[in-house]
């Protein structure tokens, strides 16, 4: 994969449980997904309808990203 471009990626990411939270909208979210690219990160945010997923936007060096 070295020799790849990935844009996105998406994990398990277990996160550890917030024992003061007791608010019901708090759901678990085992995965993430992240991306390298503002414009993919964009679409996902409206386009990602799964609660159990976040969704995280990370700049590289020298990503090669132009606009």
């Amino acid at each position: 994969m070295i020799q790849k471009e990935v844009h996105a990626t998406c994990i398990e990411y277990l996160q550890q449980a917030d024992q003061t939270s007791t608010a019901p909208e708090s759901q678990p979210q085992p995965y993430r997904t992240v991306t390298r690219i503002r414009r993919l990160y964009e679409i996902l945010q409206t386009e990602l309808l799964s609660p159990i997923t976040s969704l995280a936007y990370i700049t590289a060096v020298d990503s090669g990203e132009k606009h």
